[in-house]
């Protein structure tokens, strides 16, 4: 057996139980206690690289690239996007570059130059055509555990000779990649806002053009028409109408004037003058003051009334047309908020003056749950995407990266008492540390994978727009969220014959692709893993008002497949998510229950999707941690949390897939 068959046989069936303890936390670093500016935390980049080793547990083992870990997925990106091995390595992902090497996502023996020239997926595939499937089975089933590996269970020895923080890289066939002796700093993780507003002018440019035309058209219609009207002595309208020859005679030349709105919040005034129209009515017309002549053709009339005069309110509602129809509308004028990011960069909140928002017209700036004022980011670009914010469109999305160690993890508990949640208890603000910017809001509770900023004018906010290869990406996957969308309803109504075995075939993989697409949702989102977008289409995927086809496919599939691998996966599938629909996924408790984190996702697969038959003392091991595995192979997942449950759900994803590999589209 060649070396590497034994390595992988070997991370295979080591048990290996890595402690989040190994690894420094970001909440151990110390902040510099110097005053908090936009560019330092553009200069945090620099700490990010030096101090943070981010190791997150991925739940499912690695089939494509769309489910590494997080690490992995960090150093596949940057060789993707040229970065040198030694860049990588240097960045404290050794690890991950040779876990990717062992899991076929690098050719052995190649180096990362073939990768980019080919990239990822493509090389991927070239993998898979050179290996056996057997071999290419052991490598899918290597999970994050095998990228930490070589840390302290000496398995990879022979490659392991460079140390990082006290970290053995294992180099795999990555042998010319040196550490260079000097660490080099990780991309940093990004935040997105959405907002559907980003495509028009502040709300405080609209309101300030709308004072100012009042003023203006006080001065040069309202007041004017008013001392027309206005008895002398008494300085009151006694009569509300007068005569075309009156009011022409005693207008005077160059009083009124129609105020002019321009986009860009200017305010000029046409004057204008009154002529007698036909049948006595009262014509307006323009003055071309440069030329000092009165245009010929009248830009309004205003009819007479049944006694043959003008009234008052007719000529004031006249005029006032006049200016609206050669104005700019207030939701029109001024720089467009989206503009003014991109040349001023976000406001602090006491220049906050109000935009548009979820809640309103005119949105305070105020946390709808913390009722503080923080402005939403999600660490998952396809939220910030979602109908309420961005609106589907990436023109409305801003960027801007934020180093970890600016934000404060906000457990469940202390959110409980920040959003004062419980009736008679005092509300709580946990506090930030010198320095920290952003409270991270618990996923238990928020599925947006939310960042709550307090200071956003000290983020380098970027448009989305200006990096066309960011773009591109949220873009891809919000094309994968809408065919999700528009998949899910066709499972069913489409298939011509849905209880005849090719109905049957056809709707068992529509609902594969439907989960496949679902799953992959995780190569959309920044390097941290955010998956708010998943859990939320899980919950729209689980309500029957807004996927009837879906669910039909999930509860019709077991009985009408033949016995066998599929019906079985078929049957768990139902289980699982049948579970995940009777409780409540964005109850706090549910989604922070864990059970099953001591099974391995070899065990929980074989004993939940597969045919064989589950020996008597692994029966007891899972009855023991939650999930209850019956004679006739039917599973009880009612002791199971979210996470359990969100878990079997990815292993089963993947089990439904043919060979076991999951396909990337």
């Amino acid at each position: 057996m060649s070396s590497f068959f034994r390595q992988t046989q070997q991370l295979e069936d080591a048990d290996i139980d890595i402690a989040e303890e190994d690894f420094m936390s970001p909440d151990d670093m110390l902040l510099d206690p110097a005053p908090v500016t936009r560019e330092r935390v553009t200069d945090a980049l620099k700490i990010a690289g030096e101090t943070l080793v981010d190791i997150t547990p991925v739940i499912g083992d690695i089939k494509a690239a769309t489910e590494l870990p997080e690490d992995m997925r960090m150093a596949r990106d940057l060789i993707e996007q040229g970065y040198s091995e030694g860049d990588i390595i240097d960045m404290g992902l050794g690890g991950a570059l040779g876990a990717l090497s062992i899991a076929g996502f690098i050719p052995a023996g190649g180096t990362v130059a073939d990768v980019v020239k080919k990239g990822v997926k493509e090389t991927a595939k070239s993998r898979a055509s050179e290996q056996t499937k057997e071999m290419l089975e052991r490598q899918a089933r290597i999970s994050e555990r095998a990228e930490i590996l070589a840390k302290d269970r000496g398995i990879l020895t022979k490659d392991v000779g460079t140390q990082f923080r006290g970290r053995n890289v294992p180099q795999g066939q990555l042998h010319r990649a040196e550490f260079s002796g000097e660490p080099k700093q990780k991309p940093t993780p990004k935040v997105f806002h959405g907002a559907r507003s980003m495509g028009t002018p502040r709300s405080g440019e609209a309101a300030k053009y709308e004072s100012t035309m009042f003023n203006f058209r006080n001065q040069y219609i309202f007041d004017p028409l008013f001392d027309l009207f206005a008895d002398k002595e008494s300085k009151l309208i006694l009569k509300g109408t007068k005569s075309a020859d009156d009011i022409i005679e005693e207008q005077g030349y160059g009083r009124f004037a129609i105020p002019v709105g321009e986009r860009d919040g200017s305010i000029d005034v046409a004057n204008v003058t009154f002529k007698k129209g036909k049948d006595g009515a009262l014509d307006v017309h323009f003055i071309d003051t440069d030329k000092n002549i009165v245009e010929k053709e009248a830009v309004a009339s205003i009819p007479a009334s049944a006694d043959g005069n003008i009234d008052y309110s007719d000529i004031q509602s006249s005029l006032k047309e006049i200016s609206n129809t050669i104005s700019a509308d207030a939701r029109s004028v001024g720089k467009k908020r989206i503009e003014a990011i991109r040349e001023e960069g976000l406001s602090p909140f006491s220049a906050f003056k109000g935009e548009a928002g979820l809640s309103g017209p005119v949105a305070t700036g105020e946390h709808s749950e913390l009722k503080e004022q923080m402005m939403s980011f999600s660490r998952d670009p396809l939220v910030a995407m979602k109908p309420g914010f961005g609106g589907g469109r990436t023109e409305n999305i801003i960027y801007s990266d934020l180093p970890r160690e600016l934000t404060r993890d906000m457990s469940p508990d202390e959110y409980v008492k920040a959003a004062n949640l419980v009736t008679g208890e005092k509300k709580v603000m946990p506090q930030l540390s010198q320095g920290q910017i952003a409270y991270r809001l618990p996923k238990s509770i928020h599925l947006e994978a939310e960042e709550a900023i307090t200071n956003p004018e000290l983020l380098d906010a970027k448009v989305l727009a200006d990096n066309p290869k960011l773009q591109d990406k949220v873009q891809r996957g919000q094309d994968m969220v809408n065919d999700i969308l528009k998949k899910k309803d066709t499972i069913y109504t489409d298939v011509q014959y849905p209880e005849s075995a090719e109905g049957v075939r056809q709707m068992y993989n529509r609902t594969r692709e439907v989960l496949n697409k679902l799953q992959s949702l995780g190569q959309f989102t920044e390097q941290y893993g955010a998956r708010g977008t998943y859990d939320d289409l899980l919950e729209t995927l689980l309500d029957d008002n807004k996927s009837s086809d879906f669910i039909y496919a999930i509860q019709m599939l077991p009985k009408n497949l033949p016995d066998g691998q599929r019906k079985k996966i078929a049957t768990s599938m139902r289980s699982i998510l049948n579970r995940m629909a009777t409780r409540s996924i964005a109850g706090a408790k549910f989604k922070a229950e864990e059970a099953l984190s001591g099974i391995s996702d070899k065990d929980l697969s074989e004993a939940v999707f597969s045919t064989k038959r589950v020996d008597v003392k692994k029966q007891k091991e899972l009855d023991d941690a939650g999930l209850g595995i019956f004679m006739d192979g039917d599973i009880d997942v009612d002791r199971l949390g979210y996470k359990d449950l969100k878990r079997l759900l990815f292993l089963g994803t993947q089990k439904m897939n043919r060979g076991g590999l999951a396909s990337r589209k």
